[in-house]
């Protein structure tokens, strides 16, 4: 059992309400439309089901990808329970969404809530990642940034087994045209750094 199928226990407990409104604006910011197909990368317990499938409807649908079986034992709970039948889980690692069978062979949308600070690979997976979106998709990053290892920031590593020193948003900078980034209210104590969203659209080919 890794460690995430044992955080997995006190997962939601500990963390759904502490991290609801920021996923909350993470998700808004996929700009989500009835018939997506959102594929959502860690998707962890599945905390941001809700808001994606609010988003897209019964016609669309959530594709989440996760390493730990713990974790997706509760993501799956979690959409069973809300009858969300427009759910589908993949328990694989997150380096192998390139070549996970997601149903389409690109997606509308793409989210990494609280992810690439706890990949090794981080930058391999987010390429693979942005490789599955459609041109003119977005893709949203929901993160947190340390500048300085503080006590907080290490506490925080320790716990999430995280890298928060991470520019995450970086490479979606470089393939988004349209990139933004907003760093939250949130006050940064509580996350261990800067809790930020960044977003942007893949670039569609206008050449003739």
């Amino acid at each position: 059992m890794g460690w995430y199928d044992v955080f997995s226990l006190t997962y939601d407990r500990q963390l759904e309400a502490l991290y609801a409104p920021h996923r909350a604006a993470a998700v808004a910011a996929l700009h989500g439309q009835p018939g997506d197909v959102v594929l959502d990368v860690a998707c962890g317990t599945g905390q941001s089901f809700a808001g994606i499938v609010e988003a897209i409807g019964p016609t669309g649908r959530v594709v989440g990808i996760d390493r730990s079986a713990g974790m997706l034992a509760r993501a799956r709970r979690r959409a069973e329970s809300a009858g969300w039948g427009n759910v589908h889980l993949i328990h694989a690692p997150a380096g192998d969404v390139a070549t996970a069978d997601l149903g389409v062979q690109h997606v509308d949308r793409l989210l990494l809530a609280l992810a690439l600070t706890a990949i090794d690979d981080w930058r391999a997976v987010l390429a693979r990642a942005l490789s599955r979106v459609r041109p003119g998709g977005s893709c949203v990053i929901l993160d947190v940034h340390a500048e300085r290892r503080t006590m907080q920031a290490r506490m925080v590593e320790v716990v999430a087994r995280a890298d928060l020193r991470r520019r995450a948003w970086e490479p979606l900078e470089a393939a988004c045209p349209d990139f933004q980034r907003i760093d939250t209210a949130a006050p940064a104590r509580t996350f261990g750094g800067a809790l930020y969203i960044a977003s942007g659209t893949m670039p569609v080919d206008t050449a003739p």
